[in-house]
């Protein structure tokens, strides 16, 4: 039930559309039981216009009487009294237009989508071989009624329930009961009973949405907010942005409700188009619907075709775009891997830059210190560098450190690191050795390279290298790479001080440096 007060608001509203006398009228005499059909037939022909409207209806093609039918009595002797308080009503509120209301609301499609529902409800009723199929029309017809309710009385709060399109009713519903506290269903059902509608009536107004709340024992109501449930969305596939879904919506809910299956919907789906455009001619009501249920499915599923196409190329592009951007990327990062190991080298020789050397030593006595191992750096210099480029040219200086180099890198271990300390000096980073396998390594790499014919541009030279040494344990010693380093050039300076072309290994001024054995080859 929705709150007192909200439909307190409602029924006090100035824009809220009344009953005419007739309409009125016919619906309290209607709910007497004694009743009978020439005072109805009277109560109707007090008022010239509405019967000429009836008379136009029921003489219509939408009824497909045999015989004319020329007044009001023999309409109601022909039909029934249900059927005709249903066309009152029904004339009765279509008249309700062309009023201030919410925005984003209009009378026209309002009408429109109710008109559809009603027929659509009126169908389904046949489909069912009920007999009195006019039961389903204004049960269609009026359950959308609280929506135009709510769009005269409030709105401005109204209007920011429909801000945002909905696909259907119900969800229509969960936004007005979060923003209002109540649906149009509720609303429709409270009103109409205000009305003095028969049960009939707005107990299917309350339960369209959810014809399955109903806990009632009348077995006619429970049919009646069926229909006019599956009437909403059967007419909801004209309107829906994706019309597929609409009818899936259907197929469902009615197998469950009224275990009606894909072929009632085959009879349905070729012909509500032409009923309702039947039913609004004769109604007087703005209506046009161009193509058929099965006509809008149809063009559904030929953009969703399209679509599918579409995505699948999309995909497709995708895929290509993906693969160029991972070669792309691969490219950049070759390149960029490249880049920087150049950015590591030197430019001349090919060894490793001072920069580099730094930093790999400094991570190299973090790494020893951690690890608890030892550490030996060399450091060598090529002997009279100077008179061989002053006697056979630069280029000759510069092939014969490129060639140095190669040499020394066949000597030395996969991860021990050559670089270039400046001109012709040279050093050389061995993790995890100890001071004698240093000597060993620098006495090698001193015989090979005293060995070895450096040969450019058809001439032989020979040169020799003198070597520094240095150890430490950095786990135990005071001792970081700027100390490594200086150590090793202080051996270095006193080879070159003395004789040249020897290796002399670091050690305290206290100590005697230990002598490396001669390389047997």
């Amino acid at each position: 039930m929705p709150h007192d007060s909200l439909i307190d608001q409602i029924l006090k509203s100035d824009t809220l559309p009344t009953l005419p006398v007739v309409a009125s009228k016919l619906l309290a005499l209607s709910a007497e039981e004694e009743a009978d059909l020439q005072q109805i037939a009277a109560v109707v022909a007090q008022d010239v216009s509405l019967s000429s409207k009836i008379l136009r209806v029921v003489n219509s093609p939408f009824y497909g009487f045999a015989s004319s039918i020329g007044t009001i009595s023999k309409a109601v002797s022909v039909m029934g009294i249900n059927p005709v308080r249903s066309l009152v009503l029904s004339f009765s509120l279509l008249e309700v237009k062309n009023r201030a209301a919410a925005p984003g609301f209009s009378f026209e499609k309002f009408w429109e989508c109710s008109l559809a529902t009603a027929v659509s409800a009126r169908m389904l009723m046949v489909e069912l071989e009920d007999p009195a199929p006019e039961e389903g029309f204004i049960a269609g017809l009026l359950e959308n009624v609280g929506e135009m309710l709510l769009a005269l009385a409030l709105p401005e709060r109204y209007g920011e329930v429909r801000q945002q399109p909905f696909d259907h009713g119900n969800e229509l519903a969960a936004r007005e009961q979060s923003l209002l506290g109540a649906d149009h269903a509720e609303i429709g059902a409270e009103i109409a009973q205000r009305w003095r509608l028969p049960a009939e009536i707005v107990l299917p107004l309350r339960y369209h949405h959810a014809p399955e709340r109903y806990a009632g024992d009348n077995p006619r109501i429970a049919r009646l907010a069926a229909v006019a449930h599956l009437a909403g969305l059967l007419a909801d596939i004209f309107y829906a942005a994706h019309p597929e879904k609409a009818q899936a919506l259907f197929l469902e809910r009615a197998r469950h409700l009224l275990a009606l299956g894909e072929r009632a919907f085959s009879h349905l789906a070729p012909r509500v188009h032409e009923e309702v455009n039947q039913a609004a001619a004769c109604f007087g009501v703005q209506v046009r619907l161009q193509q058929s249920i099965e006509e809008i499915l149809q063009e559904a599923n030929l953009r969703l075709g399209q679509i599918n196409l579409t995505y699948e190329q999309t995909n497709r592009d995708l895929e290509k775009a993906r693969a160029e951007l991972l070669r792309l990327n691969q490219e950049l990062q070759a390149k960029s891997q490249t880049l920087e190991r150049l950015a590591q080298l030197d430019g001349l020789t090919g060894a490793y830059n001072r920069r580099f050397f730094q930093s790999f030593l400094h991570g190299e006595i973090s790494r020893a210190a951690r690890g608890g191992h030892g550490l030996s750096l060399i450091l060598a210099d090529i002997d009279d560098f100077k008179a061989l480029n002053d006697s056979a040219g630069h280029q000759a200086g510069d092939a014969v450190l490129r060639a140095l180099c190669t040499l020394v890198r066949e000597l030395i271990r996969e991860y021990d690191m050559l670089a270039r300390y400046g001109g012709e000096e040279f050093v050389v980073v061995l993790p995890e050795t100890e001071a004698a396998i240093a000597l060993e390594v620098a006495e090698r790499i001193r015989r090979k390279v005293a060995e070895h014919d450096f040969v450019h541009a058809g001439q032989t030279h020979r040169i020799t290298l003198s070597l520094g040494v240095a150890f430490c344990r950095p786990a135990m010693d005071s001792c970081g790479s700027d100390d490594l380093v200086r150590h090793a050039d202080l051996a270095l300076l006193e080879v070159k001080k003395h004789s040249k072309n020897q290796v002399k290994l670091f050690a305290p001024p206290s100590g005697e440096p230990p002598t490396p054995k001669p390389d047997k080859g």
